[in-house]
């Protein structure tokens, strides 16, 4: 085969290759000329290939960046309930005393629990007890974080009187992920509520 016949193969053989198929000439001179052509998809089989690649990293990163978006969101909601705590701790937490009431030692001993520790009943079960106590939980929010007030409030039997408050706000819940809640609420008090405002009466010593 002449040298313009062996060239014009080789311009097929080329366009060949541009359509995703492969022109193979296995001899070419003044002889005969042999050649076999087959599909061959070598780039689409490369931009697959690239494409799966970028699919195998782009889920684990995806996941990653949702997961610290959610993880940022559920911390910053939680910091935001814990500074609400915070404040409403400041301006409304803490105990009130508006009468110290002194009980005799006999009075102020028959009300101890069996663990020997002072403890004022209800107002259900306060019988002939001098002081009887109240609490209160107001819900500020349901779940995810829960918040609550709390308000704990001592009473004088005879007369209905209130002798003091202890309020608190408590935080709880609101974790992305978590074994056991997280919690924020106010600082506990340096004393004990009701030894603020209920005391015992010393005897007296000869």
């Amino acid at each position: 085969m002449s040298e313009k016949a062996c060239e014009y193969r080789r311009e097929v053989a080329e366009a060949h290759k541009r359509c995703a198929c492969d022109f193979v000439v296995t001899a070419c001179g003044k002889g005969n000329l042999s050649y076999e052509s087959r599909p061959l998809f070598r780039h689409s089989h490369r931009m697959r290939g690239g494409a799966l690649a970028k699919l195998l990293i782009g889920i684990p990163v995806g996941f990653l960046v949702l997961l610290a978006l959610s993880f940022a969101f559920f911390e910053g909601r939680k910091a935001y309930w814990d500074w609400r705590v915070k404040q409403s701790c400041e301006k409304e937490g803490g105990i009130k005393v508006y009468e110290v009431v002194t009980l005799d030692a006999a009075t102020y001993d028959s009300m101890r629990d069996k663990f020997g520790a002072f403890s004022v009943p209800s107002k259900k079960h306060a019988l002939n007890a001098p002081v009887f106590e109240t609490s209160m939980q107001t819900e500020i929010r349901r779940w995810n974080p829960a918040v609550w007030r709390s308000e704990y409030s001592i009473y004088r039997a005879a007369d209905g009187k209130l002798l003091g408050t202890y309020t608190s706000f408590s935080r709880v819940g609101g974790d992305l992920l978590a074994f056991h809640e997280s919690s924020f609420s106010c600082a506990r008090p340096a004393i004990n509520p009701t030894d603020a405002i209920i005391r015992r009466a010393e005897e007296n010593r000869k």
